[in-house]
């Protein structure tokens, strides 16, 4: 408003010394607590370090799903090829069993049918 009145007048519009003053001040303590402010933030946050990006090189596992599989399979017909070898009974011919079963006085059901 005094502005505007010291306008009218045809005179220019001073400020006094001490409001310069008072705006110096003002200035330099806002640039302070900028100042303060971007230190602490700086402390706070934590850095990050970028690097170089690397390139990984695709590796193949060694035993896939089906080599597990396999595996487990092949174990298991190994114990079953050991389990039939050493019984005394198993993969007899027809003629082996029959003698059996004429020993036993039974009738095999081959025979029957």
């Amino acid at each position: 408003m005094l502005r505007f009145i010291s306008f009218m007048l045809g005179k220019p519009y001073e400020t006094c010394k001490s409001c310069e003053t008072l705006k110096q001040q003002l200035e330099i303590s806002n640039m302070e607590k900028r100042d303060l402010m971007n230190t602490i933030l700086n402390i706070v946050r934590p850095q990050t370090f970028e690097s170089s990006p690397v390139e990984l090189e695709h590796v193949k596992p060694k035993f896939t799903l089906w080599s597990k599989r396999r595996a487990v399979l092949e174990e298991s017909e190994k114990v079953k090829t050991r389990i039939i070898k050493d019984s005394p009974n198993v993969a007899k011919t027809d003629d082996e069993i029959s003698k059996l079963e004429q020993e036993l006085g039974v009738e095999g059901e081959s025979n029957a049918g």
